[in-house]
């Protein structure tokens, strides 16, 4: 059995030739959604996190990503506005 071997860079994108980027649209748009996005509970800083509850939906190919609060914990559905996990001083 041969060893695996590990393409380079280069020779992946001879590769995959004209292959169309289908994940770098997607992940545009959600880096769009949290660009600026702050807390509804205390103002902080969301970043994305994935839902590990509900990663991928049918046809999606970058997985579900929620608001996680730096300051309070807290967890939101930008999406739906819906509170996934309660601040922590609740």
């Amino acid at each position: 059995m041969p060893a695996l071997t590990e393409l380079s860079p280069d020779e992946v994108f001879r590769l995959l030739g004209e292959e169309e980027d289908t994940l770098l649209g997607e992940q545009t748009e959600v880096d769009r959604v949290f660009e600026g996005l702050s807390c509804p509970s205390c103002n902080g800083r969301m970043v994305p996190t994935v839902d590990t509850e509900n990663p991928f939906k049918e046809g999606q190919n970058t997985p579900n990503q929620l608001g996680r609060c730096l300051s309070c914990g807290a967890v939101y559905d930008p999406m739906t506005g819906r509170l996934v996990t309660r601040p922590d001083f609740l």
